[in-house]
């Protein structure tokens, strides 16, 4: 028969095994649940409303309807693996530029870090890199934010946002129009 002492021990290994394996299973997956871009279908509409239009595609828009009638997340898309690739966020009324900053870095995981910001005529774009999102959907983790004041396309002003746009951008790569 086994001593208590030996039986504790062999305990104490299965039970460190047991959680070692758990937290690198979490760590292989990221260890986060991504809630936009890059998140699975299931994962975005966590805690989203969708809106019930049948004329809509499933899974392209979510609640609340905004002032100007566009839902607030609309044409989202996903990947072949089904994975959100881009979407648009609509504020109506308008919401501050830092209040955009603020809902962007909301969109993204933890590890999501600013590579730049540039001002353009009709728009601001953020880009952040984030390993994460990169991984979900098997690219360079870039992700480029859209702010706009205007929906008609007319010139940024640097003070309110009336839509965002989220994409997957090409890393460092401010080309990118309006």
């Amino acid at each position: 028969m086994m001593g208590l002492p030996r039986l504790s021990a062999r305990l104490g290994i299965v039970c460190s095994l047991v959680v070692f394996s758990a937290v690198a299973s979490l760590a292989a997956a990221g260890g986060v649940r991504l809630h936009g871009i890059g998140a699975s279908r299931h994962d975005f509409a966590v805690g989203k409303v969708p809106d019930p239009n049948p004329k809509l595609i499933k899974g392209c828009c979510f609640l609340p309807k905004q002032r100007d009638g566009r839902d607030r997340y609309y044409a989202v898309l996903y990947d072949e693996r089904g994975h959100v690739d881009s979407y648009s966020m609509a504020f109506a009324p308008s919401i501050s530029i830092q209040a955009a900053k603020r809902a962007i870095r909301g969109e993204l995981p933890g590890d999501a870090k600013l590579v730049f910001d540039v001002k353009r005529a009709g728009c601001e774009i953020v880009q952040y890199q984030s390993r994460l999102v990169g991984r979900a959907l098997h690219d360079d983790g870039a992700v480029d934010a859209a702010m706009y004041s205007s929906t008609t396309g007319g010139r940024f002003n640097r003070r309110t946002v009336t839509e965002i746009i989220l994409l997957p951008g090409v890393p460092h790569d401010r080309s990118s129009g309006c």
